[in-house]
C-alpha cells in the first residue's frame, strides 16, 4: 500500500512537473519553475556572492595567480589570495565533519 501512495504522488509530482512550463523571457528556454520576475531577481542576488567567490577560486586555481583585486565600482577594494581561499575551505571543511 506504501508503495502504490508513493507512485502515485511521484506520478503526480512529474505530470505537474512537466505540463507546467513557461519560457523564460531572458534565455529564451523552457523553464518548470513557476518564478516571478521580482523572485528570480531575488533569487540571483542571493546566490551572487557564492557564485562570485567559486568563480573567483576557480579563476586563481586556473591562472596559476596567487591573488587577484577585488573591484566594484571601479574601484579597488581588496585582494583575495590564493591561500586565504583555501584556508577558508580548509575551516568550512572541518566545522562540517565535525
Amino acid at each position: 500500500m506504501r508503495y502504490a501512495i508513493a507512485i502515485i504522488v511521484a506520478l503526480f509530482g512529474l505530470i505537474t512537473y512537466y505540463s507546467t512550463s513557461t519560457d523564460n523571457q531572458v534565455t529564451g528556454e523552457k523553464q518548470h519553475v513557476k518564478l516571478t520576475a521580482s523572485q528570480e531577481v531575488a533569487l540571483g542576488r542571493q546566490l551572487a556572492p557564492q557564485m562570485a567567490a567559486r568563480e573567483a577560486f576557480r579563476t586563481l586555481v586556473e591562472s596559476g595567480e596567487e591573488q587577484l583585486p577585488v573591484i566594484d565600482d571601479n574601484a579597488l577594494q581588496g585582494i583575495l589570495r590564493r591561500r586565504d581561499m583555501i584556508r577558508y575551505i580548509q575551516i568550512r571543511l572541518a566545522r562540517h565533519s565535525a
